[in-house]
């Protein structure tokens, strides 16, 4: 199967069976993992339902915080307002500006 030879067409089409053969596989390969799971749940005398259920319960890692303020010359540089001022911000307000012109839009 030389592939440089075919035309667009026959690309598009050899690209088309591609594609639903990788989603057929996708499909079994799912299928097969829910068998793998409910066999490994029923073993340990649990149902399905009740293993999601704890699993919703696991702690969620936190989020970064968006941006409340941003560098007046470089607004690629931003705090969140928490922690520690950066001197950045220290510098600004030191200088008798407002905190509050650096509010990040948004």
């Amino acid at each position: 199967m030389e592939i440089g030879n075919y035309s667009i067409s026959e690309l598009q089409a050899l690209q088309e069976k591609v594609q639903k053969e990788l989603a057929g596989r996708r499909e079994k390969e799912q299928d097969e993992a829910v068998r793998k799971i409910q066999a490994i749940a029923d073993q340990a005398g649990l149902d399905l339902q009740t293993v999601l259920n704890r699993l919703s319960r696991r702690p969620r890692v936190a989020s970064a915080s968006a941006a409340k303020y941003r560098h007046p010359e470089n607004p690629s540089v931003t705090w969140t307002g928490r922690g520690r001022r950066p001197r950045w911000v220290e510098e600004y307000v030191a200088k008798g500006k407002d905190l509050s012109d650096l509010r990040a839009e948004g």
